[in-house]
């Protein structure tokens, strides 16, 4: 289980991360790219996977990641539960969403190798 506070303190702790208001839901953005959103009512937060990303992360974290129903889940924005996501699990999604929007010479400093 990930608690809101720790969920906002992983979103923030990612390289030129910042933290904006997105519709009323706290919104995190590297270079103006939206990668997690947290539902603060719900206990969720909502990231950025890729079309080949999402169907494996959430196959190996079900329950805890789903995608969003519609339009916006076939982009890949995928809800977590944080009742039932491991920090372990929950840092993995978010460094993956953070890679997909982040511009490729911030996010090679990330990728090993």
């Amino acid at each position: 289980m990930v608690d809101l506070e720790t969920a906002r303190s992983l979103c923030l702790s990612l390289a030129e991360v910042n933290e904006y208001d997105h519709f009323g839901k706290p919104a995190y953005r590297v270079k103006k790219k939206i990668f997690a959103t947290l539902w603060l009512d719900e206990k969720r937060a909502v990231v950025k996977l890729s079309k080949t990303e999402q169907p494996v992360l959430c196959d190996e974290h079900h329950p805890a990641a789903f995608p969003v129903k519609g339009k916006w889940g076939d982009f890949g924005w995928t809800y977590v539960d944080l009742n039932k996501v491991s920090e372990a699990v929950f840092k993995k999604l978010l460094i993956a969403a953070w890679m997909n929007v982040a511009p490729k010479t911030l996010a090679k400093k990330l990728k090993p190798g």
